[in-house]
């Protein structure tokens, strides 16, 4: 079975690298430099969590316009089950990393070499998020985008 922090540290890597200050894959900038000192006065404890779920939001907007909604699943928006269980594991979350290291640590989970392609790809049906397989094929087409500076993003059918 599949750890939900694996799962929620993919989900921080891949949308700290879509924010407009990396690879402007999406408009936001939670992971910002001037983000923390931003949002620790008004949420405080609670001012990682507020960046991690900015960073999702923002990420599964523009995943949501690519792939679909409805009939797919894709990084940002999985199964409601695996949504609840991410939330709840997420209000403990320690952001730490730092941006020059993004690329390279998705780089260690993305043991696949993979072609890099334009726009939305099928992995599977959504049967496949039952195994934690998935994981890193999904890491290894992000990172392939990354690194061809295009904008892939890996689903799943319903």
């Amino acid at each position: 079975m599949k750890t939900h922090s694996s799962i929620l540290g993919l989900r921080f890597l891949i949308g700290a690298l879509g924010e407009r200050h990396n690879n402007e894959w999406w408009d936001s900038s939670f992971k910002d430099k001037s983000s923390e000192s931003f949002l620790s006065p008004i949420f405080m404890d609670g001012a990682c969590l507020a960046q991690m779920t900015g960073i999702i939001e923002a990420a599964q907007r523009v995943h949501d316009e690519a792939v679909g909604v409805g009939q797919a699943f894709h990084l940002f928006r999985l199964p409601e089950k695996m949504e609840q269980a991410f939330f709840t594991e997420a209000r403990s979350c320690k952001l730490e990393k730092s941006g020059v290291s993004y690329i390279e640590d998705l780089k260690t989970i993305s043991p696949h070499t993979v072609a890099a392609q334009p726009g939305p790809i099928h992995i599977g049906s959504a049967d496949l998020l039952e195994r934690d397989t998935w994981i890193p094929v999904v890491a290894s087409h992000y990172y392939a985008a990354f690194t061809n500076g295009i904008k892939s993003f890996p689903y799943f059918s319903a």
